[in-house]
């Protein structure tokens, strides 16, 4: 478990960095206590040697510059642009900004995940319709498999029906070649028709 120091309102990381913020406290109040406050060009030197010697590291010295940047700024001695950039201020922003784009993208992916999973959900169910149809359709009375059989079946019928009208056509030929030869004498008993 990490173990966070707070002091001074602000919290730190590590004991390295709360010893660093008690530090930069410390000259803090020693910078107060020998600075005119009213005095422009005493805070403007001050200030722009903060800077230079890399004086104020953590949130409690980079508070304290913004401090005397805005009292300068109040004072009317210098504007805003001309006063250098506080680096720590710097790199807060380009934290935050980093921080703020990498949750975004994470919201992005999520987003993205959620909206893969419903298209999924709804490739599944059209691809269990285009399924179901084949099915109806290869097993339906009018499916062309359906169709193709009863085809087959028709043929066939008609098939054995030109074949059996083949071997009627056959059959009455023989029986009138016998009957020429007188070989034949009882066809109408055993064609079942009477005699009139």
């Amino acid at each position: 478990m990490d173990k966070k120091f707070t002091f001074m309102g602000h919290t730190f990381e590590d004991e390295k960095q709360l010893l660093l913020a008690k530090k930069e406290a410390e000259a803090i109040e020693y910078l107060r206590a020998k600075t005119d406050f009213n005095n422009g060009e005493m805070l403007i030197r001050l200030y722009h040697r903060i800077i230079d010697n890399k004086m104020m590291e953590t949130e409690i010295g980079v508070d304290f510059l913004v401090e005397i940047r805005k009292r300068i700024i109040e004072m009317g001695i210098m504007k805003e642009e001309q006063l250098k950039e506080i680096p720590e201020l710097k790199k807060r922003k380009a934290k935050k900004k980093a921080a703020e784009k990498k949750s975004r993208e994470l919201l992005l992916i999520e987003k993205v995940k959620r909206q893969n999973a419903v298209l999924v959900v709804v490739c599944l169910f059209l691809s269990a319709l285009v399924i179901g149809m084949f099915v109806i359709l290869l097993t339906g009375k009018r499916s062309p498999l359906a169709i193709r059989y009863e085809e087959e079946l028709v043929n066939k019928y008609a098939s054995w029906a030109q074949d059996l009208t083949q071997r009627e056509n056959e059959l009455n030929d023989r029986i009138a070649e016998l009957r020429r030869q007188g070989i034949l004498i009882y066809e109408e008993e055993e064609d079942g028709d009477g005699q009139d």
